[in-house]
């Protein structure tokens, strides 16, 4: 009888619940937050977290980067000590192994 009952609860949910999503919140999410989505959210994140991007990672990438590509010397923190004293060699004779 519990197995019955549980049965139909499960078939009624999936019949009643799935055909009010569809015909009720779809529709809404269509014609309500998507345009939202598009007309406030997209320009916010076009404009906001692009400026970011650009600024801060272009500069952490120009400053960080180029500074140990323009370096004539790099070290190798062999000991992890965080610094890169162990070794220090030019770039053009560095062996990866």
């Amino acid at each position: 009888m519990i197995i019955c009952l549980h049965l139909h609860v499960a078939s009624v949910v999936r019949s009643h619940v799935g055909a009010v999503a569809r015909s009720h919140v779809a529709p809404v999410a269509r014609s309500h937050v998507a345009p939202v989505a598009r007309s406030h959210v997209a320009p916010v994140v076009r404009s906001h977290v692009g400026a970011v991007v650009c600024s801060h990672v272009g500069a952490v990438v120009c400053s960080h980067v180029g500074a140990v590509a323009k370096s004539p010397y790099h070290g190798d923190d062999d000991d992890d000590d965080g610094d890169d004293e162990d070794h220090i060699y030019p770039i053009p004779y560095q062996v990866q192994l």
